[in-house]
């Protein structure tokens, strides 16, 4: 293999492997989450549309920052399990620092949203 292939090859597999960098679609989300507010948690769809979430704010901490900035009350309750989710992910993928990040914004966003669950859901998954 030449030196030209094998750096080719290098390109290709960093690729494949890094997560996908392509924006998030909040709209989707946010329909997710509308049709996740009209379900039972039993439904199978419901365990769909929320895996689907948790899979799409998974990828990148900085967006789903954002987005959950972006939320209300009602959101952030339909949210409240996939965050406990998030928080989990967030801590065996990112680094500590990145980790203690995420935790303060929420603890920040549940004090700018205090009629939302989001301060009681932090503290039942972080003890």
């Amino acid at each position: 293999m030449t030196e030209e292939e094998d750096n080719n090859e290098e390109e290709y597999d960093e690729l494949i492997g890094r997560e996908r960098e392509l924006p998030l679609d909040t709209e989707l989300i946010r329909w997710y989450l509308q049709q996740r507010s009209q379900m039972y948690f039993t439904s199978d769809r419901h365990s769909e549309y929320t895996a689907e979430i948790r899979s799409r704010l998974g990828n990148n901490m900085r967006e789903t920052m954002d987005f959950l900035e972006e939320c209300d009350d009602d959101e952030l309750d339909v949210l409240g399990d996939v965050i406990d989710d998030l928080i989990y992910d967030f801590k065996r993928d990112q680094s500590t620092e990145k980790y203690n990040k995420f935790i303060e914004f929420l603890k920040e966003l549940a004090d700018v949203h205090p009629h939302s669950e989001l301060k009681e859901d932090l503290e039942d998954t972080l003890k």
